[in-house]
């Protein structure tokens, strides 16, 4: 017998539905990344390597917390196909949970060890003094990040991509205000 066609014509418009926002999250965070430290690079040579050794630091960990909403987003969106609502809810709430500490973790990492990070990066010296207090004001954004990526998962799961990526749009827009 052949294979069925897994993904047939009207499967993809759906795929192309759940795909584009996550597309769209990830290009915004890299922009928004890159617009920084273009900005940041205006005032000094020092100013932009110091942003962006920061920001490379918080895109390590905005990696790291995509990866687990998206077993995350597996696991709800697998339970809510069974018909278990209830552990689609229980899994959704132990993630904001262990969000609440990888995040927490993260920005007490940041906040305490920013030298220490920056130099296991290999920081130029004249750069380490502007990107360690970048990096600890950065801290508290990892919190937040982890929530986010933890709850943008939930409501992917859920169909809600447009609304998760309004909430995106919303967060990159005050972080270049």
């Amino acid at each position: 017998w052949p294979a069925p066609d897994i993904l047939t014509a009207a499967a993809r418009p759906r795929l192309f539905a759940l795909a584009w926002p996550l597309f769209v999250e990830l290009l915004l965070g890299i922009g928004i990344g890159v617009v920084g430290t273009v900005l940041a690079a205006r005032l000094s040579d020092d100013s932009g390597g110091a942003f962006a050794l920061a920001n490379h630091v918080s895109g390590t960990l905005f990696i790291l917390f995509r990866l687990i909403g998206a077993g995350v987003s597996v696991v709800v969106t697998q339970s809510l196909g069974g018909g278990r609502r209830d552990q689609a809810d229980a899994v959704s709430l132990a993630s904001l949970g262990a969000s609440s500490w990888l995040g927490g973790l993260s920005a007490l990492l940041a906040l305490l060890s920013a030298q220490p990070l920056l130099r296991l990066m290999n920081a130029p010296e004249e750069v380490l003094p502007l990107a360690a207090p970048l990096l600890q004001w950065l801290a508290p954004a990892m919190l937040l990040d982890a929530w986010n990526a933890s709850m943008a998962s939930v409501m992917r799961a859920h169909m809600r991509t447009r609304d998760t990526l309004l909430v995106i749009l919303a967060m990159q827009a005050c972080t270049l205000a």
